[in-house]
């Protein structure tokens, strides 16, 4: 069997497994958002893929609590802004 098949099935299981991980992070928050999906999907979870991709790249857990940090300072200025 060609190694890039392997290579190729194994990336695309992969890039399965983190938006399952992103939905089921997100889902996780519903009691939190007053069971609203869209929001913990979109704006919990989604999100988390960044998280996630930064930690496969540099197996750094410091530049996925940086990237985390920096959402949530976004989100806490936007917020205290008012334009939310």
């Amino acid at each position: 069997m060609d190694r890039s098949l392997i290579q190729y099935d194994t990336y695309n299981r992969q890039e399965v497994h983190d938006i399952l991980a992103c939905l089921v992070f997100g889902l996780a928050h519903l009691w939190t958002y007053d069971f609203n999906v869209l929001q913990c999907v979109i704006l919990i979870g989604m999100p988390s893929i960044i998280k996630i991709v930064l930690y496969l790249k540099t197996r750094n857990l410091w530049s996925a609590y940086l990237a985390h940090l920096f959402f949530d300072s976004v989100v806490i200025a936007i917020t205290i802004s008012g334009r939310l």
